[in-house]
């Protein structure tokens, strides 16, 4: 490769390094301006990365209220008097008030070791010497028991107690100066977590118990109270959806009161128009065009994807929640509208007021709500493509469970035994009846028992008419079960016996559901889910085709909002689509830049190896016309 360091002009007198490097300044011309245009699409790009940020925080706070289930958790539950009951709210409550009197705390069981001479210990390194004793523990566990080896300690007593996996605790304690006992704690509260100690051998005296176990025992009502007792002082299965922390035994009664958190809903709400008037925001800035200065510009001007999100997001906001009826039908009336720069407004006070007036009707202005006309038909969820409108339902096909009847039960015979398996989806159980199973109560508990021990909790065993009985708790073709016994099918439960899905006519659609959910593929309905209870018999009653009345579909502002999101978001949303161009474009522009490159440095190499020709033939001219000067100097000495 010919270097332009080895042409200097030395010959020609030309500065041909400088002459070399503007004609390459002139041929890279061309890569500059691809280079300008390449930044400039990145630095589109990159407003396009803010702006996915700012969409990002839209769609969390979209998601806060655009399901109609977050709006039911919206409540606050309050306790009377804290000190002796706490509450929060751990599901779905209802609004109203509950009293009642802490007649106990649970308490768990606890026992201290004999006090008698010999009994007590000197530390942990103290040896047990022989004396040994039995834990029984009242919920069935088996039994623990404590033997000395011959040279345990009290602290060997005290490992071996709290590593048995057993629901007891134990701790030396030193009750005064140098002298220890033993002292074991239930686990967990409540009668059926105490024990008792048995088979002591070795001791003077008997274990004292410190503590008796108790259950906890609250009193509803004032006459004649409803008496509830639990094991735990923490229950979360009295009032629904709330969670009861018992603290102290009262003499009064202490009232929980649950009602809708209306500033949880405030604050779900401001979060929302914070998020959207941010992404306003920035794609203003973005898009802002400077006539008088248009390098000052955003680099979005005239982009019709970013102009198209911040229209629809505003538009979302002015529009009536359609389906709806009464007060409360647009986020205007709520207190969310637009202000005449183009931002969401929040009127808070109008917002509380609302909410305080009804709250379920508020939350409709903003969640998406399918209400059916049917109490058998259950809505359940909508998605993005889903359109608000009136939809109805009808049944031609119930949903069942997978079940099976055997035959009259006879048990085995004298000597002989049967073996039956049934298997449920991955679990398998394996019952052996024999000559002792030889009534219908007996083969019954035998197989619940295999159930049980296998974990499978999800097909029932009972008996019917004389005979075993299979069912699944689930519906459809995907609760299925095998039954296959040795011999002649003597039950008569052997096969394959599965459920039968619910079809229904929907929304100009026949849909076959999972069980008893159905899920529309299309149409204007696409994505609704919701679940359909009737039954086999009601259906034959209808003669095939059973009507349940309608699904009104409202969508609300959340529900909006996310449609329009949905639209802009992800691999296949108009913001990717609109980047994917970009890139493709950014990389287009680096191919020929690449190309261009590639052809200057082969421009500027062809250069080099002219100039320096042009030197070497200058410097051979230089040197033979110095060799002439020398000779016609030598010819004219001579005259």
């Amino acid at each position: 490769m010919t270097s332009t360091a080895s042409i200097g002009g030395l010959a020609t007198g030309l500065d041909t390094k400088s002459i070399l490097a503007q004609l390459t300044q002139l041929e890279r011309i061309p890569i500059k301006q691809l280079e300008v245009r390449q930044l400039k699409l990145r630095g589109i790009d990159k407003a396009w990365t803010q702006i996915v940020g700012k969409v990002q925080a839209v769609r969390s706070a979209v998601d806060g209220i655009r399901r109609i289930s977050s709006w039911n958790t919206y409540y606050s539950a309050t306790s009377s008097d804290t000190a002796a009951v706490t509450a929060s709210v751990s599901g779905t409550p209802t609004s109203g008030a509950v009293s009642f009197t802490v007649n106990a705390l649970a308490r768990a069981e606890q026992q201290a070791s004999p006090t008698g001479a010999g009994d007590t210990f000197t530390g942990l390194d103290d040896t047990v010497g022989g004396r040994n004793f039995t834990i029984n523990f009242n919920d069935g566990t088996a039994a623990l028991t404590l033997t000395d080896d011959g040279d345990d300690t009290l602290g060997d007593y005290v490992n071996r107690i709290n590593t048995s996996g057993k629901p007891v605790r134990a701790q030396a304690v030193e009750v005064s100066s140098g002298v220890f006992q033993l002292v074991l704690t239930a686990k967990d509260t409540g009668v059926d977590n105490g024990f008792t100690i048995n088979g002591l051998a070795g001791w003077t005296g008997t274990f004292t118990q410190v503590q008796a176990a108790t259950d906890a025992e609250i009193l509803i009502g004032g006459t004649n109270p409803l008496t509830v007792t639990r094991s735990s002082n923490t229950i979360s299965d009295v009032i629904e959806g709330v969670t009861l922390n018992l603290k102290a035994e009262t003499a009064t009664a202490v009232t929980i009161t649950t009602s809708r958190d209306v500033e949880k809903a405030v604050t779900a709400v401001k979060a929302l128009v914070d998020a959207a008037n941010e992404a306003l925001a920035v794609i203003k800035d973005l898009t802002l065009a400077s006539p008088d200065s248009p390098d000052e510009s955003g680099p979005l001007v005239g982009d019709s994807t970013a102009r198209s999100l911040s229209q629809r997001l505003l538009g979302s906001v002015s529009q009536i929640v359609a389906g709806l009826s009464g007060d409360y039908t647009s986020p205007s009336s709520v207190g969310v509208s637009l202000t005449r720069d183009g931002e969401f407004t929040l009127d808070e006070s109008k917002l509380r007021a609302a909410l305080t007036d009804d709250f379920d009707a508020v939350s409709s202005v903003f969640a998406r709500v399918g209400t059916a006309t049917d109490s058998r038909v259950t809505w359940s969820i909508a998605s993005d493509a889903t359109q608000p409108g009136t939809y109805g339902v009808t049944l031609t096909t119930a949903a069942e469970r997978a079940s099976k009847t055997g035959s009259a039960y006879v048990g085995p015979g004298a000597g002989l035994t049967e073996t039956i398996t049934v298997t449920y989806g991955s679990k398998t159980a394996i019952v052996t009846l024999d000559e002792f199973d030889d009534t219908l109560a007996e083969a019954v508990a035998k197989i619940q028992a295999e159930f049980d021990a296998e974990g499978i909790t999800t097909l029932e065993v009972s008996a019917s008419g004389g005979a075993i009985k299979l069912n699944t708790t689930g519906y459809g073709t995907l609760a299925t079960f095998t039954v296959s016994t040795t011999g002649a099918d003597p039950y008569g439960l052997d096969g394959t016996h599965a459920g039968i899905d619910a079809v229904v006519q929907f929304d100009g659609q026949t849909i076959t559901g999972v069980g008893q959910a159905i899920t529309s593929p299309d149409g204007n309905s696409e994505g609704m889910v919701f679940r359909v209870t009737a039954t086999a018999a009601e259906v034959a009653g209808a003669g095939g085709s059973l009507a349940l009345g309608n699904i009104v579909y409202t969508r609300g502002l959340g529900g909006a909002m996310s449609t329009v999101l949905g639209d802009f978001e992800g691999v296949d949303g108009n913001i990717q689509r609109t980047r994917d161009r970009i890139t493709s474009q950014i990389e287009l522009f680096q191919d020929r830049i690449d190309m261009l490159e590639i052809r200057v440095t082969a421009r500027q190499r062809a250069l080099a190896v002219k100039f320096s020709t042009l030197e070497t033939v200058m410097s051979r001219l230089v040197s033979q016309g110095n060799w002439l000067s020398s000779q016609l100097a030598s010819l004219g000495g001579g005259s």
